[in-house]
Formats: C-alpha cells, sequence, structure tokens
C-alpha cells in the first residue's frame, strides 16, 4: 500500500494538513507499520492500520529539506527515506511503535538507526 489516502491510514493525517503536506506513505510486507515523508524533513512510523485521530507514532528528522520518498525492504527491517532539497538517503533499522508513547516522548526522541 503507497496510498495515502483511505480508511486504514486515515490517522496519518496530523490536524490542518494539506493534501500536500504528505510526500509519500509505504506500509511494511507484515502489515503492522506504515512510514511517511512529510514537507517537514520527518519520517514518521505509524502501527498500521491507522485509523484513530492523532494515532500514536514515532518520528524522525530526515534531513535539512523536505523528504520525498520512504520504503520498507522486502524483510520490513529497515526504512529506506530519501530527501528532496539535500538530496539525502537514510536507511533506519525498524524497532516498531509502542502505543503507549506520550507525545511528550516521542518528541523527544532523535533518531531510530543503528549506524
Amino acid at each position: 500500500r503507497t496510498t495515502m489516502l483511505g480508511f486504514d491510514v486515515m490517522g496519518i493525517w496530523p490536524n490542518g494538513a494539506l493534501t500536500s503536506d504528505l510526500n509519500s506513505l509505504d506500509r511494511s510486507k507484515s502489515q503492522e507499520f506504515c512510514v511517511t515523508a512529510d514537507n517537514f524533513g520527518l519520517v514518521k512510523l505509524f502501527n498500521y492500520p491507522c485509523v484513530h485521530d492523532d494515532a500514536p507514532w514515532k518520528e524522525y528528522y530526515g534531513g535539512a529539506s523536505f523528504m520525498m520518498c520512504t520504503r520498507f525492504s522486502c524483510d520490513d527491517r529497515r526504512v529506506a527515506a530519501v530527501g528532496g532539497g539535500d538530496r539525502t538517503t537514510f536507511v533506519y533499522l525498524t524497532h516498531g511503535v509502542n502505543r503507549q508513547d506520550s507525545q511528550k516522548e516521542r518528541r523527544k526522541e532523535v533518531g531510530w538507526c543503528d549506524v
């Protein structure tokens, strides 16, 4: 699933978001998670399906510019993210989303990759 519109992904949209704010969505092959790229340089990992407003997510800064595309690897262990203006490429190791994460904790996290 790479379509950003639909009941099963309605929770990925922040309040007041424009349809142009999100650039990419990919669902994991296991259908447990989905990942988005947006115009604010963020890569967000959600549980799938993501049907609740303000659904829990983990967000990570991908680059100095907007993020253009995100894709899970064939085994769901990694996410590749490609930046727009700065032409960066990141590969993250995935660890999932904990439903009990508070919004404050989500914003405190710096990264979810092992280099």
